[in-house]
């Protein structure tokens, strides 16, 4: 593939010595269906690891998604990437043709393309992890697991392995 495009660049590109370095390569790839990206993820991932000479990026499509981007424009991919709901239908059935799968794909396979930023309120990740610990019921156990230190872990582990055949026996 490499010599191919290096025959069909035109010769400035080639004379130019950053053109290998600061070149990508976007290869554009039809499927019938989004399930026959299996067939191909081995050949398509060697594309794209493959080292020498451009960065590769493959990014495939189904005639289902095709269908789905009549009229799509640049504003509509970035609208569809934003939208939760999307996400969350894309999330649950990844291999079903959408407007959504795209727009992943193409964000995913283009690093210049920049998401749009999000304007909320993010739970930090402590408090996700306070409120999981607590809806679980271990908050004795995330308790004693944050006084461990280098000095008393052997102590605190026989502990708990003890308290835990306790609870076995019971």
């Amino acid at each position: 593939m490499n010599s191919q495009i290096n025959q069909l660049a035109p010769e400035e590109f080639l004379r130019n010595p950053s053109f290998k370095k600061n070149c990508d390569l976007i290869c554009i790839y039809r499927l019938d269906v989004l399930a026959e990206f299996k067939q191909y993820e081995e050949g398509i991932f060697d594309i794209e690891e493959d080292p020498h000479f451009y960065k590769k990026y493959v990014l495939y499509y189904s005639i289902a998604e095709e269908s789905a981007l009549t009229d799509f424009t640049y504003d509509k991919l970035v609208s569809v990437i934003a939208d939760k709901k999307e996400f969350i239908d894309y999330k649950e059935n990844p291999l079903v043709a959408s407007q959504y799968s795209f727009a992943a794909k193409t964000f995913i396979k283009l690093p210049f393309l920049e998401l749009p930023s999000h304007q909320g309120n993010l739970v930090s990740l402590r408090q996700q992890a306070t409120e999981a610990v607590a809806e679980a019921g271990l908050n004795d156990t995330y308790s004693t697991i944050q006084q461990v230190t280098d000095a008393n872990a052997d102590e605190i582990i026989k502990e708990m392995i003890k308290n835990e055949l306790a609870n076995i026996q019971d």
